[in-house]
């Protein structure tokens, strides 16, 4: 005779809380690999492209701009480093075969002499800025690269999803079903994102729209970032989009 095991209480309270918010998880899930246009060698790792009405980069010195693994192309109106629209922006990280040259400042290449990465070919085609002073971005010439198809190898979701009343608890809900874990762990987030790393799962970047809005509604944005953040190694990170494309402002460092 078969016995049946009823499902543990978490389960029965994710199915509930899935049941009522059933958000729609909006996923960015185009990727490229930049490719040399004079002798068609891949420059880049496989990078998703960040689509969306914001600039989701993060404006802090010593810090990259964009998340490991994405790109993203500037929008007019871009200010920093007069970065020119449709310029493509990833991290010097992601082009693993990309050759440095050109001026330094006192703690890297502060790009002020205009392209500095060359293909292994010799063709020029990026400027990579990532001096101590400056925040740290490689920005691409569409010129001199091919953007070829490729697949994914981070996973980018948009929040929120609508324009729903802001709540942490909201946050939490769609956070679970942005990581498919069967158990709810409520605003505990910390141990949901443990629950979720333990299975070796692609990374994933969060983009958080409208934060201004969340936090004047009494979302503590901060907290919940930095309880995601909390698991040392765990590959999820969290971005806040610095302006809406109408205006330009630079983060607190």
């Amino acid at each position: 005779m078969v016995v049946w095991h009823p499902p543990p209480f978490n389960a029965w309270v994710g199915a509930l809380a899935r049941w009522f918010t059933r958000y729609t998880v909006r996923t960015v899930s185009r990727a490229w690999t930049l490719v040399c246009r004079a002798c068609r060698a891949d420059l880049s790792v496989a990078l998703t492209e960040i689509e969306i009405d914001a600039d989701p980069v993060q404006v802090v010195k010593g810090r990259d701009m964009l998340p490991r693994g994405c790109m993203w192309r500037a929008r007019a109106g871009f200010a920093e480093f007069e970065i020119a629209a449709n310029e493509i922006l990833c991290c010097s990280g992601d082009l693993p075969t990309a050759v440095l040259g050109g001026s330094t400042g006192c703690c890297g290449p502060d790009g002020l002499d205009g392209p500095n990465l060359r293909c292994v070919c010799g063709a020029a085609f990026a400027t990579a800025f990532g001096d101590c002073w400056q925040p740290h971005v490689v920005s691409v010439s569409p010129k001199r690269v091919v953007c070829a198809p490729a697949t994914p190898e981070v996973s980018v979701h948009v929040y929120p999803p609508d324009s729903s009343h802001p709540s942490a608890w909201a946050f939490a809900a769609w956070l679970h079903e942005v990581l498919g874990t069967d158990d709810w762990y409520g605003l505990e987030l910390e141990l949901l994102v443990q629950a979720w790393a333990g299975r070796a799962p692609t990374p994933v970047v969060i983009v958080w729209l409208d934060t201004p809005r969340e936090r004047a509604a009494g979302v503590p944005v901060q907290e919940l970032i930095a309880a995601i953040g909390r698991l040392a190694g765990a590959p999820i990170s969290v971005v806040t989009p610095i302006s809406d494309g109408s205006s330009y402002a630079r983060q607190a460092e």
